[in-house]
């Protein structure tokens, strides 16, 4: 079972922010009676609590954050004390956003829109950088590219306060449809 659960590295959020946000729990008399899986150490909660601590500083610009879990185990108790060691890295904050790329440049303008919602002087998000991407692709495919392919590229030579965020896009070939005949079956 898990005796106690500490958190080291950590300066961006604090200990009571991560934890809040942890699967992984402290065995008490409550979870002991429930005999609830999260107050072990098992891979599950382990891996997920890593998922769980990751999210809000890949949201927040720590595009290089690492976590790494270590077991001690205690004899008194027969318990575990659980070390979370967090390196945070860099903090990456938008500089700028730019759009490039082979494509019909009638759909120029709302492709772009949809890159300048980056805005700089905010943490890049890597999940919105993700998201921008998907919508130019359903964009695309909608107007009939389903081959278009969309990628980013995140500039950090420049220095945490200027990164240049750049998506390039090939749309491909435009697919066209023959005819469609729908049978309704009486």
């Amino acid at each position: 079972s898990i005796g106690e659960i500490r958190i080291d590295g950590n300066e961006f959020f604090s200990d009571g922010h991560i934890r809040k946000h942890l699967c992984s729990r402290t065995r008490n008399v409550w979870l002991a009676i429930k005999g609830d899986r999260r107050s072990r150490v098992q891979q599950e909660p382990l891996q997920r609590d890593t998922l769980e601590i990751k999210y809000p500083y890949l949201t927040s610009g720590f595009l290089d954050v690492r976590v790494a879990h270590t077991y001690e185990p205690r004899v008194a108790d027969s318990s575990a004390v659980v070390q979370i060691n967090i390196v945070e890295g860099q903090e990456y904050v938008v500089g700028s956003s730019s759009l490039s790329g082979d494509y019909d440049r009638e759909y120029h303008r709302r492709l772009n829109e949809m890159v300048t919602r980056l805005e700089p002087g905010k943490p890049v998000n890597l999940f919105q950088l993700k998201d921008t991407e998907a919508a130019m692709k359903a964009y695309l495919a909608n107007r009939g590219y389903p081959y278009a392919r969309i990628s980013y590229a995140i500039d950090t030579i420049r220095g945490a306060a200027q990164s240049l965020i750049s998506y390039s896009v090939t749309a491909d070939s435009l697919v066209h449809f023959g005819n469609v005949f729908v049978e309704v079956a009486n």
